[in-house]
């Protein structure tokens, strides 16, 4: 499947029909993004899919380090970043979503 140029229209929570239909338990609140052509993306523990996992990412600079979770989905939560090669600890935007 071919992504590129598609755009992320909106970021959710996984619903308990979802985690079904992957043979997941519901440990924990999983997010979802969706794309311009309906396509869901979400993360996995593994390459096998035994169960959810967290989207981890980076800035433009590769400094600053984050992950998002379905718990950064509101723009009050602030995610904690760590920061490798002297980077600095900041929050970054995520389409839309406040980490």
């Amino acid at each position: 499947m071919n992504i590129e140029g598609k755009k992320i229209v909106k970021v959710r929570k996984m619903t308990t029909d979802e985690h079904r239909r992957e043979g997941w338990q519901k440990d924990g609140e999983t997010i979802v993004l969706e794309l311009s052509d309906g396509t869901l993306i979400y993360p996995s523990r593994d390459a096998e899919g035994n169960n959810s996992g967290v989207l981890f990412g980076a800035d433009a600079e590769g400094k600053n380090f984050f992950t998002l979770d379905a718990g950064s989905l509101t723009s009050s939560t602030q995610m904690p970043t760590r920061a490798t090669g002297g980077g600095s600890t900041q929050s970054v935007v995520f389409y839309g979503a406040k980490v």
